[in-house]
């Protein structure tokens, strides 16, 4: 036994055979000093042991107190969704959340609870009655309800696509295809959100129906999805080769893009927005001979008569009064319906101060009389 609790020291290295040895080494002021007592090697055994085990005690209160914590919070779920308390079951698990955001099924658990409060209060009913501003003020609720979780946040999202495909065909005429510079816009944004979540779309619907078995607010969607699908493959192509012949023949010099207009509306007697670019045509042509002719006296009041309802001739308007004789007064304002809009009130404010022909006419010969 003597043998074995040897130390073997060589330099100032030294290998420990056995617990005694630890001890010995531990309580020595000097490494090769003798060994400690019996008694004094036990009490240091028992300190160690008692601090071993003090820390394993709370560590096993705390895995204790946690798991009681998550076993109370869970039981309070489960009653607030028996209780069908939706709001206070979301708050509640949206802090949970804030805290585990890993805890995948508490996230899918709050998401169906979402979905099904979102139905609770009426949200199809206002789609069916055309009340989207109520039905889009559910969806920001239940947005600022899942702040923390990610799938609740797709719902709502998947949700709003379903709203404003139903708002766009609410607010259209009947008798109306589609309004031309206008509607094509709204079209390409709801196909392409459609074809970036389509497979998250028919998931939420089969949810939906596990909560609200019609099938109305589904077949509306998909029937309203083929026509925006069947009117950008009959009509997107045509309506571009009509911005381009207007812009060829704007670009021309002294042409008209009436007749154009004209024979695009004979082909396509269905579309709408037809009157609109007619009009502003013929305006933006009385514009251009102004500023063609330099007749700078007459511009601002012509602009303030004048209104351009479309965005295409809004921009060329705004293209046009950055031509090179009226930068000083455009330059600032770029080519959107607001840049005109400052344009206008911009020569407006200087309409006193730009003389008239017959005035510089005047003046000059004064100022050679002199």
């Amino acid at each position: 036994m003597k043998d074995m609790e040897k130390k073997e020291l060589n330099d100032e290295t030294f290998r420990i055979t056995s617990p005694s040895v630890f001890l010995e080494i531990f309580f020595s002021k000097d490494k090769t000093a003798k060994r400690i007592s019996a008694r004094e090697r036990k009490n240091a055994l028992v300190k160690l042991l008692r601090i071993l085990a003090v820390l394993l005690a709370v560590l096993m209160i705390a895995g204790f107190v946690r798991q009681n914590i998550a076993k109370s919070s869970g039981h309070r779920l489960k009653t607030l969704m028996e209780e069908k308390r939706h709001s206070e079951y979301l708050s509640s698990a949206d802090q949970m959340l804030a805290q585990h955001p890993e805890n995948k099924d508490l996230r899918e658990a709050a998401a169906n609870v979402l979905l099904r409060d979102i139905l609770d209060q009426g949200w199809i009913a206002k789609l069916d009655n055309a009340l989207f501003t109520e039905a889009r003020a559910i969806l920001a609720n239940a947005a600022g309800q899942s702040r923390h979780n990610p799938d609740g946040l797709k719902i709502v999202k998947l949700l709003h696509w379903i709203t404003d495909i139903e708002a766009y065909f609410s607010g259209r005429k009947p008798e109306m295809l589609l309004t031309i510079f206008r509607d094509e816009i709204q079209i390409e944004s709801l196909l392409k959100r459609w074809n970036r979540d389509k497979t998250d779309i028919r998931h939420v619907f089969k949810q939906i129906m596990l909560q609200n078995p019609s099938e109305l607010l589904q077949n509306s969607v998909y029937s309203h999805l083929d026509m925006l699908r069947t009117q950008k493959i009959l009509y997107f192509e045509v309506i571009q080769n009509l911005k381009n012949s207007i812009e060829a023949k704007l670009d021309a010099d002294h042409l008209s893009p009436v007749s154009v207009i004209d024979e695009f509306e004979h082909k396509y007697p269905g579309l709408g927005g037809i009157k609109e670019l007619r009009e502003d045509s013929s305006n933006y042509i009385r514009l251009r001979q102004k500023v063609r002719s330099e007749q700078w006296s007459e511009i601002p009041e012509l602009l303030n008569e004048l209104e351009f309802q479309t965005e295409f001739f809004t921009d060329k308007v705004g293209r046009l009064l950055e031509g090179k004789e009226l930068m000083h007064i455009s330059s600032d304002f770029g080519h959107t319906r607001q840049g005109v809009v400052l344009a206008k009130l911009k020569l407006l404010s200087n309409k006193n101060s730009v003389p008239s022909e017959k005035n510089r006419v005047l003046s000059e010969s004064s100022e050679k009389g002199r």
